[in-house]
């Protein structure tokens, strides 16, 4: 059993109503939270903001700390005092596009991860000097790896998803010459 304090209760309060914790997110990123049976939310206020972690992929618990340290209460959690206070700025980390709006990033990341050539994994696997990031594959792809002229599409993937193309496309006109010569 863990002992929480008043403002320890306030922060998860605050994180919970918000609706902005990203538990998958947050699990996949620091698996040994799940290992140990604690709740996500309750690691993050106790110990997920002091060593670095971040509860969503948007929000940089060491960018905002390092900004606002002077004005969050000595137990107070980053997260919830940057729900509380400044919820219509963004922290996070822009990596080498400083120049790009919030938005723009956000949108290009988001269709980075659905891009079919793109996969975490292979990202993963073709630059293994960075499995120990704080961010996920597809972020530090868009915020690095592209910049620093790393590998982002694996062959396999490319060639499995124009063979997977190629095919529809036979098949494709394929059925039409035969729906033509059929008339």
């Amino acid at each position: 059993m863990v002992a929480l304090t008043a403002w320890n209760k306030k922060d998860i309060k605050t994180i919970v109503d918000s609706e902005k914790f990203d538990l998958d997110f947050y699990l996949v990123e620091n698996p040994d939270v799940k290992q140990s049976g604690l709740d996500p939310i309750v690691h993050y206020v106790l110990y997920g903001w002091q060593e670095n972690r971040n509860p969503n992929e948007n929000f940089n618990t060491e960018i905002y700390y390092n900004l606002y340290k002077n004005v969050i209460g000595q137990d107070e959690n980053p997260f919830a005092h940057y729900i509380r206070n400044n919820e219509n700025l963004y922290f996070f980390e822009k990596g080498l596009l400083q120049e790009y709006s919030y938005d723009s990033i956000s949108n290009a990341l988001n269709r980075l991860k659905k891009y079919p050539f793109f996969s975490s994994d292979d990202y993963l696997r073709m630059n293994a000097d960075i499995s120990s990031a704080k961010m996920s594959p597809a972020r530090h792809a868009l915020l690095y790896g592209i910049g620093e002229g790393r590998e982002i599409f694996s062959k396999r993937s490319i060639v499995s998803f124009l063979g997977k193309e190629c095919k529809h496309d036979i098949d494709y006109k394929i059925s039409k010459c035969l729906t033509e010569n059929e008339l």
